[in-house]
């Protein structure tokens, strides 16, 4: 997703009616690409929550990362972009850097990298 004119994942703040932060991706992938659980996405990992202060914009971020697959079956001309953001486009892990994206996108990329990668032996058995 592109917003502010740098790339990052989709995200946003946990509501309180959210019951917890894996609800409140997948309502802000809703909500920001017209994507939903039920007929575009499946869970691929859970990465360690972190938090880091970002001293350019003054706040703490506190963030819950996760990795989601785009299902064969769903097209993805099947997007559709709120207002927040200005385009979206897909790169491969080891494509993504930290110049022209929003802050820690490598930090969150490694870890649900890690928690996929220690979760595959038991995907595989």
């Amino acid at each position: 997703m592109q917003n502010s004119h740098l790339y990052g994942p989709v995200s946003g703040k946990i509501e309180p009616t959210d019951p917890n932060p894996l609800s409140a991706a997948l309502r802000e992938i809703a909500e920001e690409t017209s994507l939903t659980p039920s007929s575009h996405l499946s869970l691929l990992a859970v990465g360690q929550p972190y938090s880091f202060a970002d001293p350019d914009v003054g706040k703490e971020f506190e963030v819950h990362p996760f990795a989601f697959a785009l299902r064969r079956e769903a097209a993805e001309g099947e997007v559709r972009l709120c207002a927040e953001n200005d385009e979206w486009r897909w790169f491969r892990p080891a494509d993504v850097v930290d110049e022209g994206t929003v802050p820690k996108v490598r930090e969150s990329l490694g870890r649900v990298m890690r928690a996929r990668w220690e979760a595959w032996p038991e995907l595989e058995g």
